[in-house]
């Protein structure tokens, strides 16, 4: 015990008038407290492990700006790790001379861990702990593109000798086996409540409906904006020359009474056409939860929490616009300059057993899904553009003639 806590622990009895049994009482559970949170570095903690969005399966330390997991009251947030620690913190913590320890286990939040058995599940956060940064850092980069940063002394898990043992960061070595997330199940939200979101929206002509349907067709537009969008004050604009992309726009729009413009544009290399969707509410809840501006837009956090027909709606829209697809090959392809949406829909393909490699190109960093997980694609996500499902159907029948 830290003489930083018995200073703490003495002046809050103090305060509180506890003495005699009492306060041994109490001194005695703030041992006991501390003793439960002191663990070797390498020794996993049953054989669970948090996951963060980079992936590699780890119940180490992180570097601030990592982003984790998280799922509380049905809804999944990706949030950096510094900033949920922060947090946690400011509610209640023991803490030493270096290092701060914060009681979560009544809180029911959740993070995706690894079983023995190497199953993801959702696992309620026990505690959470915040130090200071060691000198060094060490960052893992896995061979399908998965990036981490964080503190060598802790724990890592790997496969080894087909079985999930824990690691020192120190002890990993190029060829080690690190778990990534390849299944996420999750089915449970239906409906967005506009409200939380957006506050109270007054004076509006053409309102949206208090709770929206997270169906296919919202998901495919919120996919569309994500590839193809930009949003104004008044008005959600998508451009594409492809005739069936056009059309599930206006779908959409029809259905919710906005009126929408098309226009061609002369802004590429060729003529493209814009089509406009007049709504001051779809502009400012598309801004809100999925960002503006190519390299800062982002999956909103609800689409983890959705029903799987809203989250391969979006896939199908982001691919429809930004994907594409090579018989030669054998891979399906996507690239954004931003990599926090890239990271997103990496994460919304595992819902669907679909496995990403993330690769840095020259000009921007894109994802890969290869042939073995093209007819799980075409089965369970698909493709609007007529075009692009030509060539899928083409790589398909390609991957059987060679198996």
């Amino acid at each position: 015990m830290t003489k930083k806590i018995m200073d703490v622990f003495e002046e809050y009895c103090k305060k509180n008038k506890i003495t005699g049994k009492e306060r041994d009482e109490k001194l005695a559970k703030l041992e006991s407290f501390i003793k439960s949170y002191i663990y070797e570095p390498g020794e996993a903690i049953g054989i669970v492990a948090a996951q963060s969005i980079s992936e590699p399966t780890t119940q180490m330390s992180l570097d601030y700006g990592e982003k984790i997991i998280l799922k509380r009251n049905g809804a999944i947030k990706i949030v950096p790790i510094g900033e949920f620690a922060d947090m946690a913190m400011e509610k209640s913590n023991v803490s030493g001379d270096e290092w701060e320890i914060c009681d979560l286990s009544g809180e029911e939040i959740y993070v995706p861990a690894i079983s023995g058995e190497e199953k993801i599940e959702w696992k309620c956060i026990q505690e959470c702990s915040r130090h200071k940064a060691p000198e060094y850092l060490i960052k893992i980069k896995t061979f399908s593109g998965r990036e981490i940063t964080a503190t060598d002394s802790h724990s890592f898990v790997i496969r080894k000798s087909n079985r999930i043992v824990p690691v020192s960061g120190r002890e990993l070595k190029t060829g080690h086996r690190l778990p990534v997330i390849k299944f996420l199940h999750e089915n449970c939200m239906t409906h967005l409540e506009l409200k939380p979101v957006l506050g109270e929206m007054k004076n509006i002509r053409k309102p949206m409906p208090e709770k929206i349907e997270l169906n296919e067709l919202f998901g495919w537009l919120i996919g569309a904006y994500l590839a193809e969008g930009n949003c104004t004050k008044n008005y959600v604009s998508l451009s594409n020359v492809n005739e069936e992309f056009l059309s599930k726009a206006r779908e959409f729009a029809g259905i919710f009474g906005f009126t929408y413009n098309e226009y061609d544009n002369f802004r590429g290399f060729a003529k493209g056409h814009d089509i406009r969707i007049n709504s001051t509410v779809l502009s400012k809840l598309l801004e809100k939860t999925c960002g503006t501006g190519s390299g800062s837009k982002k999956v909103p956090d609800f689409a983890y929490s959705a029903e799987e027909k809203f989250a391969a709606g979006l896939i199908r829209g982001y691919f429809d616009g930004d994907g594409n697809v090579s018989v030669s090959r054998k891979m399906l392809r996507v690239s954004s300059n931003s990599e926090i949406l890239l990271d997103g829909i990496k994460l919304l393909l595992a819902r669907f057993g679909i496995f990403a490699h993330k690769c840095r190109g020259k000009k921007q960093p894109y994802l890969i899904i290869p042939s073995k997980y093209a007819a799980a694609f075409s089965e369970k996500i698909g493709l609007a553009a007529g075009h692009k499902m030509k060539s899928q159907i083409c790589l398909i029948q390609k991957k059987i003639l060679q198996t």
